[in-house]
């Protein structure tokens, strides 16, 4: 009797959870399924499927109260509906994303913002799981920008003439109030290689007045500071560098405020076309962060700062 009255229970279970949990299903004009999903209470509740036009998989997702949770997961039109890329939903102001290769193998994988624009550094792959490159991107005015790359070989050699990347140096990630920031970028693979281009780095005038997106760079006053070709005075730290000079500037700034301190800039690496008679210009962007101490003590020595 009593295992008569739990089989009731739950059958009767089971029947107002599929009345609640009723799911719809959408379809293309030519019969094949278009969406299939639940809603509760209006939105979007569990596993969302939609199809191609020829009813293969095209995206999975999970919804919990009209969000989506966890991955969205994309799918290859073909029969095997194999996955083409994955989206992981668990950071706040980002998402992760992963590409494959129809072979199955990883492709690329880096961070998106909200805009789905990239991020940060991607890493690519080919079809072998061997990386064949590494990109840095930038968010410049809500745009996705190219920064830096660096081309690799399948032994993980950096291929000179397909990269173009930079190194920014600080005196410290910690100075003291009322003692200058100093810092020096070097250009170790310009993009312009064969043109003979230099570079020169624009700093705002007043550091903190410029936006995290760069924005504003064409509003507000900006420091110059050259590069070793032109900067005859500080080329005497650099002796041994002379080839480098046009592709390594040193600069500084006075009045930080105590506590954090954004140090963002801008290189330029230019060269001047005679066939158009105009210079040429490629934008690099670069930030680090800097606490100002209130004490006074010894700054330490130059430290690579790793973008």
């Amino acid at each position: 009797m009593k295992k008569n009255i739990l089989l009731f229970v739950i059958l009767t279970f089971i029947f107002l959870l599929s009345c609640n949990e009723k799911v719809t299903t959408e379809f293309y004009e030519n019969g094949n399924k278009f969406k299939k999903y639940h809603k509760k209470d209006g939105k979007y509740e569990g596993i969302y499927e939609e199809y191609y036009p020829d009813g293969n998989l095209k995206v999975k997702k999970v919804f919990e109260n009209g969000v989506e949770r966890d991955s969205i997961i994309y799918y290859n039109n073909n029969s095997s509906s194999s996955i083409m890329k994955i989206e992981y939903l668990s950071v706040i102001d980002s998402v992760k994303q992963k590409y494959f290769h129809e072979n199955g193998n990883l492709k690329k994988e880096g961070f998106v913002n909200l805009n789905r624009n990239a991020i940060g550094k991607w890493v690519f792959y080919n079809d072998k799981k061997e990386i064949s490159a590494v990109r840095e991107y930038k968010n410049i005015s809500g745009k996705e920008y190219l920064n830096q790359e660096w081309a690799l070989n399948p032994r993980g050699d950096t291929l000179y003439y397909q990269s173009n990347f930079f190194n920014f140096y600080s005196s410290s990630d910690t100075i003291y109030l009322n003692e200058p920031f100093k810092g020096i970028v070097r250009v170790d693979c310009p993009l312009f290689k064969d043109k003979e281009s230099e570079i020169y780095i624009l700093l705002p005038h007043i550091i903190g007045n410029l936006n995290s997106d760069f924005s504003n760079e064409h509003r507000i006053k900006l420091d110059t500071f050259y590069s070793l070709k032109k900067d005859i005075k500080n080329q005497k730290w650099f002796s041994n560098e002379q080839a480098k000079y046009p592709y390594i500037a040193a600069f500084g700034k006075k009045s930080l405020k105590k506590g954090k301190n954004i140090i963002r800039g801008i290189i330029l690496e230019s060269y001047f076309d005679k066939n158009k008679s105009v210079d040429i210009m490629h934008r690099k962007y670069f930030e680090k962060e800097i606490f100002v101490k209130d004490s006074i003590g010894s700054v330490p020595n130059l430290k690579e700062n790793q973008t």
